[in-house]
């Protein structure tokens, strides 16, 4: 059945429209139980109107496709910005500060949602750079039964080592990808999906990081706004998410908390 756009408002704006499958082509029901699952959460009341959630505005349910309709006008891909000079170091710890924030709302919900693959190329930046997830392939929550195999976790790149081993999701899980990608913002680097192995920013912060050491990639160390204080913190903070022994791995609170003690947000990250 196909459901059209909200009509409430009539003024013309920009949208994103997704395009999940062709039916002719499908050969199980995986790509129908992901749609149905990503419609479920992105209209369960406790979560719709999360800033840093893609709004959904309308979807197409027919014989010929399945898609769905985003209130979003994007400046790019967190992936493609990663490595970029325009984003500069105060709007990369904003943006690690929301995401951080929006793991942390959405573990602590009743029933929680596990995102399970907090990938840059899932993230977009606004125009003022405020980052908004918009995909959720292999989102597991408490009415949602789906599993994913060791196999597919094992090619996205950004996937807990432990998950790949033995396919025990926890939020932990979306801890470890939330250290890399705290590492990618402030690394400058992002993995190649095409060259994993050579290019996986974790065994490359596994090789550099030695106790009290910076990560941070040397031209965002030269921002005005960099404060040399939180290169280390940030860094340590980082590779305790990615901690090979998942107990020791902190909570989603803890890393906003930490965050939010950071020079640059005590002093700058409220500005605009």
């Amino acid at each position: 059945m196909p459901v059209g756009l909200n009509q409430e408002d009539e003024t013309t704006k920009d949208v994103a429209i997704k395009i999940l499958f062709d039916p002719r082509l499908l050969r199980d029901n995986k790509d129908l139980v992901r749609f149905e699952d990503e419609l479920k959460f992105l209209q369960d009341p406790r979560i719709r109107g999360n800033p840093n959630l893609v709004k959904l505005i309308g979807y197409c349910r027919e014989d010929k496709i399945l898609g769905v309709v985003y209130d979003l006008k994007p400046r790019d891909t967190l992936y493609n910005l990663i490595i970029q000079d325009e984003f500069k170091w105060l709007d990369r710890v904003r943006a690690a500060l929301a995401l951080a924030r929006l793991l942390n709302f959405l573990h602590c919900q009743k029933s929680q949602y596990l995102i399970r693959n907090i990938n840059p190329a899932h993230i977009v930046l606004d125009k003022d750079f405020n980052p908004i997830l918009f995909e959720f392939g292999m989102l597991l929550g408490s009415a949602l039964d789906k599993t994913v195999s060791q196999r597919e976790a094992g090619t996205f790149g950004y996937i807990d080592p432990i998950v790949a081993q033995c396919g025990a999701w926890t939020v932990k899980s979306d801890v470890y990808s939330f250290g890399v990608l705290l590492l990618d913002l402030m690394s400058k680097r992002v993995i190649d999906l095409k060259n994993t192995l050579a290019t996986a920013v974790d065994l490359w912060a596994l090789k550099e990081y030695k106790p009290g050491c910076s990560l941070v990639h040397q031209s965002l160390e030269d921002d005005p706004y960099f404060d040399r204080r939180d290169g280390p913190k940030m860094t340590d903070l980082a590779m305790q998410c990615m901690d090979e022994e998942e107990e020791k791995r902190p909570l989603m609170k803890e890393v906003v908390s930490r965050l939010e003690a950071l020079h640059v947000v005590q002093q700058h990250a409220q500005r605009k």
